[in-house]
């Protein structure tokens, strides 16, 4: 009884092993189709994806065709390569086939894409619609897509990007280059219900801002950095408005709307001292001048001539003259290297016997001090040169 049981199960053992030894494996050929065409598995046609099961050892023919002129097969992928039509593949194991056709004048876009505050926006419809061809896609958590196909007329083409609760962007875009041209573009979408403020940007005088002046609209919470150049012989006075500085560079958060101004203006000196005479006694009623600005000493002889405008050189520096005149007395002049907000303190000591001559000589003197070219040359009509007005005032006092 016991060895016919034993025969039993040695027979049922090798029928199990007969019937392994004689039964074939399956594995599967997972075939994607990228664009528009027709890949063949073994003469069967498919326009999608699919996936065959074939037993191990078979061999299988794989043949794209395109049926559409406007459409081109590009490269297999995956367990396959190349351009090679048609390639054979084994079944020893599961496959994976991609077939590439692309688009005739088309082009591939790949970017990222945020919101205002650079945070990845995922579940965002990127889509292209050119004719008869759409194409589209949805970027994944990192807030990345990839989109390919894009047909390209007359050398652009466009995208549009969509989210719930967020206003849409189309943009159009041109390329140099089609078939095979690869384009990064990089989005920001903007919240619907984001709060935006407007900046208001001004200048008064000579100079450059960037951004140029104008009215602006950013979204709250935006760094806004404002500049300032003075045009060449003038300079930057500083911002006013809602941000006071004096600097040529700045930057803020924009948290309400604001406005401001860039102040340009030409440099200025300051001159402070007393005039006396050559007994160091204080000279009353003294005319100072110097550029468009004239003052008169007090009666202890003291004045200040406070913010004379020139326009300085490239370096920030200009050569200016003050005259101090008045009857009874020679003129005197100096002549001073100045720069922006610089304070210059002239103490002249005026003599009080000077003869005609004297005087003639020391006003061509001063007039040669104050040209600049070589050659002297004053229109008394026109008037064209505000410094020279002393020398008006000189020639007048000689003439009485």
């Amino acid at each position: 009884m016991k060895n016919q049981s034993i025969l039993r199960l040695t027979f049922l053992l090798f029928v199990l092993i007969f019937l392994i030894g004689c039964s074939d494996d399956e594995y599967k050929l997972h075939l994607t189709i990228n664009g528009e065409g027709k890949v063949s598995l073994n003469n069967t046609a498919y326009e999608q994806n699919a996936s065959v099961t074939y037993e191990e050892g078979t061999v299988v023919s794989v043949k794209y065709s395109t049926s559409n002129s406007e459409w081109e097969f590009d490269s297999f992928s995956g367990d396959l390569s190349g351009t090679t039509n048609p390639q054979s593949i084994t079944m020893s194991s599961d496959r994976h086939v991609t077939a590439k056709f692309q688009l005739l004048n088309s082009v591939e876009v790949s970017g990222y894409i945020y919101d205002t505050s650079n945070v990845a926006l995922s579940g965002v419809l990127v889509s292209s619609v050119s004719n008869s061809n759409t194409v589209s896609t949805t970027t994944n958590s990192s807030g990345k897509y990839l989109l390919s196909n894009i047909q390209v007329k007359s050398e652009e083409f466009s995208l549009s990007f969509s989210k719930t609760g967020y206003w849409p962007e189309k943009k159009t875009f041109v390329v140099s280059e089609t078939s095979e041209a690869y384009t990064v573009v990089n989005i920001t979408l903007e919240g619907i219900n984001e709060i935006k403020y407007q900046l208001n940007v001004n200048k008064t005088g000579e100079g450059s801002v960037s951004p140029e002046p104008g009215t602006y609209t950013y979204i709250k919470g935006t760094t806004v950095i404002l500049t300032a150049i003075p045009e060449i012989g003038k300079v930057f006075r500083g911002w006013q408005g809602d941000v006071v500085s004096t600097s040529d560079q700045i930057s803020f958060l924009l948290d309400a709307s604001r406005t401001l101004t860039a102040v340009f203006e030409l440099p200025y000196a300051s001159f402070r001292g007393q005039v006396t005479d050559l007994n160091n006694v204080g000279i009353s009623n003294v005319k100072i001048s110097a550029g468009q600005k004239s003052t008169i000493s007090d009666t202890n002889g003291y004045y200040q001539l406070n913010q004379v405008s020139f326009v300085s050189e490239p370096d920030g520096f200009a050569n200016m003259t003050i005259l101090f005149v008045k009857k009874g007395y020679c003129v005197y002049s100096s002549k001073h290297m100045v720069s922006d907000q610089m304070v210059i303190r002239p103490y002249p000591q005026l003599a009080d016997t000077c003869n005609e001559l004297a005087l003639i000589l020391n006003t061509l003197k001063i007039l040669t001090q104050q040209q600049t070219s070589e050659y002297i040359s004053f229109d008394i009509n026109s008037n064209d040169r505000p410094d020279f007005s002393e020398i008006l005032y000189l020639m007048e006092y000689l003439s009485e």
